[in-house]
């Protein structure tokens, strides 16, 4: 596959070869664009690793680079809510410096859930560890799923650059490696329990490969086409019912997919598809 003229991002300098989940490419068709290494920081502990992160993207860093830390006091997910961190677990932010304006970073969260599944099948295959695909699933907008059961999220945060108008993109990855924290009404588990044994350095590595892919196949929103492709064989069974809430009001219907922006699609009782910008959804 010719090489595509993709500057957006300093990534690593290994094509991708082998599989890394459904729709990633490997061998021939892999995308062939040589670029600069990550930076790795790894911290014994900080408040959270995504506010480190854009703590050196607005100080001018060039990206991209990854803030692990081995326990978090101030770890967060999605609208402030406490993310538990537990010794053992993946906890790591990526920041990338992206030329703005660009309106779809909203897609971002998409990307990086495709590329967390990619990392993860990808560990599972070199483990010899056989991952049910069917079990394994994603769950809008940024929930890392097996079964009923949580074991990773995703939290995406932007800024804009006050020097050359660029997006400063923080994506924190956490992922229970070796266990689930305590989530109130909600059921968790870890990798160790599904046969994996990853330190959370080891396992970074694999994200590290499987993000930078994504992001580069992604391009701003030119490639979101495969990303959406990707993520909705990820994404459990179409058509099934769920609720939607936003914090003020429910939204009811049958799951239908994601749009052109990333929204989560609901089929309505009379036929009507809307599109949800932000919420939760829980499956009935």
């Amino acid at each position: 596959m010719p090489a595509r003229d993709v500057h957006h991002f300093m990534a690593p300098v290994e094509c991708l070869v082998g599989s890394f989940g459904d729709g990633l490419a490997s061998g021939d068709d892999c995308v062939s664009v040589r670029f600069g290494e990550s930076t790795f920081l790894e911290l014994e502990t900080c408040g959270s690793t995504n506010k480190e992160a854009m703590r050196l993207a607005i100080s001018g860093e060039a990206g991209p680079i990854w803030v692990s830390a081995f326990r978090q006091e101030e770890g967060r997910g999605r609208s402030g809510r406490l993310w538990e961190s537990l010794p053992g677990n993946l906890m790591a932010s990526l920041f990338v410096r992206l030329p703005g304006p660009i309106p779809h970073v909203g897609q971002l969260s998409l990307v990086a859930g495709v590329a967390m599944a990619d990392a993860i099948f990808s560990a599972a295959q070199d483990k010899d560890i056989s991952l049910d695909a069917h079990d394994f699933w994603l769950k809008w907008p940024n929930d890392i799923m097996f079964g009923a059961a949580k074991c990773g999220g995703i939290l995406v945060e932007t800024s804009s650059s006050v020097r050359g108008g660029d997006i400063l993109a923080v994506l924190g990855v956490g992922l229970n490696l070796d266990h689930g924290p305590n989530l109130e009404g909600r059921a968790t588990t870890c990798l160790r329990d599904l046969g994996f044994e990853l330190r959370a350095r080891d396992m970074l590595g694999y994200v590290d490969r499987a993000m930078i892919f994504r992001l580069t196949q992604w391009d701003g929103g030119l490639g979101f086409g495969e990303i959406r492709t990707a993520w909705l064989a990820r994404a459990g069974e179409l058509g099934r019912a769920i609720t939607v809430h936003d914090g003020s009001t429910v939204v009811k219907g049958m799951f239908a997919g994601v749009g052109d922006e990333g929204y989560l699609l609901v089929r309505q009782q009379k036929g009507d598809v809307i599109e949800v910008a932000w919420g939760d959804v829980m499956d009935i």
